[in-house]
């Protein structure tokens, strides 16, 4: 295994274990813990971010181009994620079972827009 993919491997651990612990944290009201479990979130979203710019150098990949199609990109999973996760927080904090699964479900269908958008549909 390469040193860089073992970096990222671990860092990523990290980073997920961070993110969904503070999801679990702030998702779930018997817990009492939505403050913390925000912080927490965001620390797992900052590693993650970490994991990806020391990937990128240790890969020596160049620099990240913002033109028009990355900014979309870049919204357009934005707003999937946030769809996905509105629809989640309905399900699981205020107990609406339906408006949360249709939303929750055009959020996937947002997201499942991304692999055509960022690799293309083939013959």
């Amino acid at each position: 295994m390469k040193k860089s993919s073992y970096i990222t491997l671990v860092l990523s651990t990290f980073g997920f274990l961070f993110l969904g612990l503070g999801m679990s944290m702030s998702l779930l009201p018997t817990w009492h813990l939505f403050q913390t479990g925000i912080v927490l979130g965001i620390i797992g979203l900052i590693i993650l971010f970490i994991t990806w710019l020391i990937y990128r150098r240790m890969t020596n990949k160049p620099r990240l181009n913002l033109n028009k199609r990355t900014i979309g990109i870049s919204c357009l999973t934005f707003l999937g994620v946030m769809v996905f996760g509105l629809g989640m927080n309905l399900t699981m904090v205020y107990h609406q079972e339906i408006l949360g699964i249709v939303i929750g479900t055009i959020g996937i269908f947002l997201l499942l827009a991304l692999i055509p958008v960022t690799v293309g549909l083939k013959k």
